[in-house]
């Protein structure tokens, strides 16, 4: 047995205790820190915090007693609402010498500039990255998983691609009332279009995934188009976390992206539409199946279609992990396993942003096996 991989998990919110519940599962993980930013969280046991044993790992909001520990990569998965508010712990901890792989949108430094990223910080992380010696990666489910491996996989089958159509249906409906209300649900619609939380969210991945999308299928993006639909509940609801959806209050937010190929192009080449919804069933996007988390569909010759469910278990039909904890969503730990997947790529890389490495990581045994099959890549 290789010596496991150590990881610091920065910030235990939703996906920070799925990846606490997920290294602990696995021998050749061992979490040796976690970074906290609530003193309701300082001093606490990362299993206590992730509803498990307690591990023995105080969570911290001392940034330097974490930053000291000896750990080969920070999984940095704190919460952003679209401000790129994380850019300088992302440095700190880079100069360091500390390897960091994020679910935010970073995946395609060469677009970062057309997001609300404040402008030379991909010069800014290069520079941390010599300092430290240290790599970063971002990756996810979506953007990453589903438009650059999933997709690009996909395209295989064609030999020629008029268009490419990607949907999330995002269930939220195990969120608060008034969190729902920040992102614009529950809301009038002309109340909703008021809000910037969801849209500013939402911006950076959509912009990463359509002009990332599109590069990975070698096509140039001559101009884009970006709706925002904020879609009514027809009647009252109410929610697992028990409160009411009115009538006539937004039920589903969907960011329709479209990147067109030419200047003349009347229909879109690339399609990203991310739709989050309180109730996968009261408020799913027409034509989509429940059990549809995400769906590609590549219109070409010949044409591709593939929708992902993504459930604890297919077998059985049961959708949460751990029943009534939102933090165990399945496509919490589909993107936490993005990341433990990452780390053979990214602690054997040279210092320096790291790529996207496509569908050569995936799960294996013991995931030190995945370095001999990404080594070659780097």
């Amino acid at each position: 047995m290789n010596n496991p991989y150590r990881i610091i998990v920065w910030g235990p919110g939703g996906i920070g205790k799925s990846c606490i519940r997920e290294i602990a599962l696995r021998d050749d993980f061992q979490l040796v820190g976690v970074r906290a930013f609530s003193e309701e969280k300082n001093g606490i046991d990362a299993g206590t915090l992730a509803g498990i044993d307690e591990l023995g790992v105080p969570a911290s909001t001392d940034v330097e007693r974490v930053l000291a520990l000896d750990a080969d990569c920070v999984f940095f998965c704190t919460r952003d609402l679209g401000g790129y508010d994380g850019n300088e712990e992302i440095l700190r901890i880079l100069r360091s010498g500390k390897n960091v792989i994020t679910i935010h949108p970073y995946h395609h430094l060469e677009f970062l500039d057309r997001t609300r990223c404040p402008s030379g910080f991909v010069t800014e992380l290069g520079a941390a990255c010599a300092e430290g010696r240290s790599s970063f990666h971002a990756t996810g489910i979506h953007p990453e998983f589903i438009c650059h491996r999933l997709t690009g996989t996909l395209a295989g089958l064609c030999t020629d691609i008029t268009s490419v159509l990607i949907e999330e249906n995002w269930d939220v409906s195990f969120i608060g009332p008034d969190y729902a209300r920040m992102l614009g649900f529950a809301l009038t619609p002309e109340e909703a279009k008021e809000t910037t939380a969801a849209t500013g969210f939402a911006y950076n991945y959509c912009v990463q995934n359509l002009h990332g999308m599109a590069a990975v299928l070698g096509v140039d993006i001559d101009h884009t188009s970006v709706e925002y639909l904020h879609v009514p509940a027809a009647e009252d609801f109410t929610l697992p976390a028990g409160w009411t959806v009115k009538s006539g209050t937004v039920g589903r937010f969907s960011h329709v992206w479209k990147g067109f190929a030419r200047a003349e192009d009347s229909e879109p080449f690339v399609t990203i539409a991310v739709n989050w919804m309180l109730g996968r069933t009261e408020m799913l996007t027409e034509g989509m199946s429940p059990d549809e988390l995400y769906v590609t569909t590549i219109e070409g010759r010949p044409s591709v279609r593939v929708g992902v469910d993504i459930k604890s278990s297919i077998a059985s039909g049961q959708y949460w992990m751990v029943p009534g904890d939102y933090t165990s969503a399945p496509g919490y730990t589909a993107t936490v396993a993005t990341m433990m997947q990452a780390v053979p790529y990214v602690v054997s890389a040279l210092p320096g942003p790291v790529p996207l490495v496509g569908p050569r990581l995936h799960w294996a045994p013991d995931f030190h096996d995945l370095e001999h099959s990404v080594t070659a890549s780097i």
